[in-house]
């Protein structure tokens, strides 16, 4: 790596620096695809490359440089060793400012340059992430992966914020702790089939995690979420047999149906049945969301659709499994004896992270960024005011590192004290999203 950067260094002006680069960015930690690099912009004394690699699990607890990046990477690459002030003029003008970067500084950086380039990042609002010969050296004597180890050196000195409280369920893989039992369940085939809890708890997320965990066409597994809070809705008109709709088209999104035109239920069924026998090793889980006016529109007319799913997860022997997600309706309608949901499980209650979870998730995402807490203490007054509610957490944790990030404390480590945790509960108790999820009560 440390060659290929020397050859990188004397490709100024010169035409395809792609090959050391590639070689840098698997140094890292990177995982990069078979398609070339590609040349975007070129300037007297940069280019700006785009790449299409990932960074698997490596960076987590960050998503901006992981799963939010969505396999494509902008990398900048910088000769004649500009100041901070340059360096944002020229992303300015490549037009990068709101885009997540790695630069390559092809020189050394002085701590007063690094503490320039955190200025005029969190002035500009720049998620970059700066590899400078010092760095690289740093990175060369790293047995592990060294992909975590650049990140925790490099976004100190960046505008990011890993939480994100306002997605409604769309949690990045990387910041979703916990709940390890219920994803297990979940996608078991003869695990439960019954999700429920309060709202903006997760459900949503944990469904989505489950998709994630197991979607993988190459070997025959499919997993897919649909909203159906339409349906058993009398305000949108639509009756239970409307679920049926919401299985084809996940199924034809899928790829499993030729035909997304079939409208009967039973042809439904037996389309769905019959695509997942079709390969002796293909399963299919079905995660339906917002189930609660489904469950009631079906229960007026004794569970028909129920019991029909019921019978198609018998018939594939639970290769096709139905996951009904929503409120306290999921375990009110469990409880009535002799109805189909009985035969669906123990309801998996979805309330609260366990503390363990929590602490991660107010502890790692902040840690990875350069952020220290003054003392125990501080964590546990976070996890006190949210009550462990993930979403409360993400809503604190996300207006925490914005209020130290408008101090502008550089160098890094940066410390969290008990007053800074205050001062972001004074400034959230009355705002409309945290009074709206109860912060504090």
């Amino acid at each position: 790596a440390i060659a290929a950067w020397d050859r990188l260094k004397r490709r100024r002006g010169l035409p395809e620096p792609e090959e050391p680069l590639t070689t840098i960015v698997r140094f890292l930690g990177f995982e990069v695809g078979y398609e070339r690099v590609r040349e975007v912009k070129r300037g007297a004394d940069w280019v700006m490359l785009r790449v299409k690699m990932t960074a698997s699990n490596l960076a987590r607890p960050i998503p901006q440089f992981g799963s939010q990046a969505e396999r494509q990477y902008d990398i900048v690459c910088l000769w004649e060793r500009p100041g901070a002030d340059t360096i944002a003029a020229r992303l300015g003008h490549i037009g990068l400012s709101r885009r997540t970067v790695l630069a390559m500084y092809l020189g050394r950086l002085t701590e007063r340059q690094l503490n320039d380039i955190g200025r005029v990042s969190r002035e500009q609002q720049l998620a970059l992430a700066v590899l400078d010969e010092t760095l690289l050296i740093f990175l060369a004597a790293q047995r592990d992966a060294r992909l975590p180890v650049f990140l925790r050196c490099a976004l100190p000195y960046a505008c990011v914020n890993p939480y994100t409280p306002f997605s409604a369920g769309e949690v990045p893989p990387e910041i979703f702790f916990g709940r390890e039992e219920m994803l297990r369940e979940l996608i078991n085939p003869s695990g439960s089939c019954l999700v429920y809890g309060g709202r903006q708890l997760g459900k949503s997320a944990l469904l989505r995690r489950a998709v994630r965990e197991l979607h993988d066409p190459d070997n025959e597994q499919y997993a897919f979420v649909k909203d159906i809070k339409t349906v058993g809705d009398p305000q949108a008109g639509h009756g239970p047999e409307h679920l049926w709709r919401h299985l084809r088209d996940g199924l034809a999104d899928a790829g499993l149906l030729v035909s997304a035109r079939i409208e009967k239920s039973e042809r439904i069924a037996e389309a769905i049945r019959k695509a997942v026998l079709s390969k002796p090793r293909r399963r299919v889980l079905a995660l339906l969301d917002e189930a609660d006016h489904f469950l009631d529109a079906d229960a007026k007319e004794n569970f028909g659709v129920t019991n029909a799913l019921r019978q198609l997860m018998f018939d594939t022997s639970r290769r096709f499994k139905v996951v009904l997600a929503g409120l306290h309706n999921v375990q009110r309608f469990h409880g009535i004896p002799n109805q189909p949901l009985a035969h669906f499980g123990t309801p998996i209650l979805v309330g609260p992270l366990e503390p363990r979870a929590a602490r991660q998730l107010v502890v790692e995402p902040l840690e990875a960024l350069g952020y220290r807490f003054e003392n125990e203490a501080a964590v546990l007054r976070i996890l006190s005011f949210t009550n462990y509610h993930p979403g409360l957490i993400q809503l604190f944790c996300h207006r925490l590192i914005k209020q130290k990030q408008a101090e502008a404390q550089l160098p890094p480590p940066f410390v969290i004290s008990q007053a800074d945790v205050e001062a972001v509960y004074s400034c959230l108790l009355y705002t409309s999203d945290a009074a709206d999820e109860g912060l504090g009560v």
